[in-house]
């Protein structure tokens, strides 16, 4: 009996030589058991989809903070970076959709689904022949379906940005009291770098009893609340916790990291 429409897969075969991989060894040698580990992950995270995954900056914040134990956004993407200049993943694929994926992941991922009842794949991203599939439905990306689509993207990037200007200006010059006005300021302007804003007055003020609840109405507290959360990327900010320890250690823990449930 033939299975139903289901895009992921449950499991995948690991290959017995995996850390020998050069691809794998390049990347271990830069970024050591991080490197490894961002790399299992992300076949986690593609094979619970499909067989490729879109790839920008909210899911690079949210696999750093699922990896945790000091793995930051950025050092996630000097990551993939990395595999897809060594061929881990499509270079060009990468380049132009912003996604990942690669022969071998889509030769298991169709060598697995080959009795799923329909398996819909976007012809552009195909890196293998699928043509003896009858079960494949090959669809063409336009501007209508393509998540990435350059024009679609860069229009409401224009929108966006007007509509940032004009809204944090008016934050930034709001009433501010006391020697919070500098770190709320600083926040803001990141906040605009990242294209984001709060709406309006209310969720300021929200924002900034947060932020006094969450360092103790300290200003030098606070400050080091919003360096943490720029210096990893974060779209929010977080009570510190303390400093922990960079080295795995016990088996557990290191079963742990590879849980992309986690």
């Amino acid at each position: 009996m033939a299975r139903t429409n289901k895009v992921g897969i449950d499991y995948f075969p690991f290959d017995v030589d995996f850390f020998n991989d050069e691809k794998i060894e390049f990347t271990s040698a830069r970024f050591g058991i991080k490197g490894e580990i961002i790399a299992i992950r992300l076949l986690c995270k593609i094979y619970r989809s499909g067989y490729y995954t879109n790839w920008n900056e909210d899911e690079c914040t949210l696999l750093a903070k699922r990896a945790g134990d000091g793995i930051t956004p950025t050092l996630v993407s000097d990551i993939v970076k990395e595999l897809a200049k060594r061929g881990f993943f499509e270079k060009s694929l990468f380049d132009r959709f912003n996604i990942l994926t690669s022969k071998g992941i889509q030769k298991r991922y169709f060598e697995i689904t080959s009795r799923y009842k329909q398996v819909d794949v976007f012809k552009e991203y195909l890196l293998i022949n699928l043509e003896f599939r009858d079960n494949v439905n090959i669809i063409t990306i336009n501007v209508n379906n393509n998540p990435n689509n350059t024009h679609t993207c860069t229009q409401i990037e224009i929108e966006s940005k007007l509509k940032l200007k004009t809204n944090n200006a008016a934050l930034i010059n709001a009433d501010i009291n006391g020697d919070f006005k500098d770190v709320i300021s600083e926040w803001l302007e990141y906040k605009k770098s990242r294209r984001e804003s709060y709406k309006n007055q209310k969720s300021i003020n929200a924002f900034i009893s947060k932020l006094k609840n969450l360092s103790g109405n300290s200003p030098e507290v606070a400050r080091k609340i919003i360096d943490e959360s720029m210096s990893n990327n974060w779209a929010g900010i977080f009570e510190l916790k303390p400093q922990k320890a960079t080295s795995f250690s016990g088996l557990n823990k290191r079963v742990n990291l590879f849980d992309e449930n986690n």
